[in-house]
């Protein structure tokens, strides 16, 4: 894995609120070569030669190929202020081992990527989990940077030194105001992102630093083997699958994905996960830099995977949520978009089903739509969407996201 990649909604994990630290562990390395001798002539020919776009394209293109070793930092989520520390190593062909340090609860966990099959050891719950690998279907490198030349402008400031090595620093700023800055620090010999910060109109957020890195000529193979522990159970999980015309009945309802969306975002995948009687639907959306997913699932499944949130909306029984790293302004909006979605779909079957000279009925109520506010029951989290402990996390392209 590399740092460069984003997290795609990934297939059902057994306890949500642990198992979604495993997909933050899949997407953060990146890498890259980029082989100037000395600062000033880096610069030189960086401003030749390369735009900050295509900079950050090609540092995502190697990220899977550069063999790394590296300490790294990274926020358990985007809006959470623990820090995680973790091992993480890459092989020249792409096989990747991260285990977590610290924080203590944490110690322990390791995940292991071959790019086909992932696998994941919980050392609380002596649980190894094996999966089809999220790498098999990255998005395309060069899909988002076309979308996101469109949402934001990029320029480079000054260098600066990260665990020892030069690293040239972009910013990209956005072109919606509502959005938030990101800055990128990429290794100037190896062009390897070795930090990611978000500017959040004068908030400023590390998302992921890099303590220590070397780039070996090679990792030896022996440390991407994993033996589990005496007494340590398996469970097999089956990839998400594309939505298609039948997901509708398994799901048991009818899946809003709205044609446009506010701020440049567009829909980038549509996915079915989960497990019989009790699947949901991840709509993962992107404006190049910025990622988030949209789950939708019905009420009983729903507060089996996240904790509600104050901003999570229901419509007739079907519960919408985001994770990701946008704004709360961006993020009420999106949600609207789908909401909004599901009400057009909602009065659609009204319409079909009463009688033709019956217009003056009103095809929903305003109680269709609640949320977690107008609801009775428990008192909602406070917790942000990405600390609500969702199946995962999703973070972005270098972290290119968000």
């Amino acid at each position: 894995m590399a740092p460069w990649c984003s997290l795609l909604p990934l297939a059902p994990m057994a306890h949500p609120g642990k198992r979604y630290l495993t997909a933050a562990l899949a997407v953060l390395a990146y890498g890259s070569a980029f082989g100037q001798h000395s600062h000033s002539l880096a610069q030189a020919e960086w401003g030749r030669n390369m735009s900050g776009w295509k900079l950050l394209q090609h540092s995502m293109e190697v990220a899977r190929t550069l063999p790394v070793e590296a300490t790294i930092f990274r926020q358990k989520s985007p809006r959470s202020n623990l820090l995680m520390e973790m091992q993480f190593e890459q092989s020249g062909d792409g096989d990747a081992r991260y285990e977590i340090l610290s924080p203590l609860s944490l110690r322990g966990i390791i995940n292991l990527d071959d790019g086909h099959v992932w696998t994941n050891y919980h050392p609380d719950d002596q649980e190894v989990t094996v999966q089809p690998s999220p790498r098999e279907n990255l998005e395309d490198p060069n899909f988002r940077i076309r979308l996101a030349e469109k949402n934001y402008s990029v320029k480079m400031e000054a260098s600066t030194e990260i665990a020892g090595r030069r690293a040239i620093t972009l910013i990209a700023t956005p072109k919606f105001p509502e959005m938030s800055s990101r800055r990128y620090s990429i290794d100037q010999r190896k062009e390897y992102l070795l930090r990611m910060e978000i500017l959040d109109h004068g908030h400023h957020r590390t998302i992921l630093d890099t303590k220590a890195i070397s780039f070996p000529d090679e990792v030896p193979e022996s440390h991407f083997e994993f033996t589990a522990p005496r007494g340590a159970h398996f469970k097999t999980l089956d990839a998400p699958r594309p939505l298609d015309r039948e997901s509708k009945q398994s799901l048991g309802f009818k899946p809003a994905i709205p044609s446009n969306l506010p701020f440049g975002f567009v829909v980038q995948d549509r996915l079915v996960g989960g497990q019989k009687k009790c699947e949901f639907l991840s709509i993962k959306l992107t404006d190049g830099l910025a990622s988030a997913t949209v789950y939708q699932a019905n009420e009983k499944c729903a507060a089996k995977m996240a904790k509600p949130y104050r901003f999570d909306k229901e419509v007739k029984g079907v519960r919408f949520w985001l994770v990701g790293e946008v704004p709360e302004s961006v993020w009420k909006q999106l949600i609207d978009a789908f909401v909004k979605e599901a009400l057009k779909g909602l009065e659609s079957e009204v319409i079909q089903e009463k009688d033709p000279d019956a217009r003056s009925e009103e095809p929903h109520r305003p109680s269709d739509t609640l949320n977690w506010e107008q609801k009775k029951g428990p008192k909602p989290s406070k917790k942000t969407a990405s600390d609500a402990e969702p199946l995962d996390i999703i973070l972005s392209l270098v972290e290119i996201d968000a």
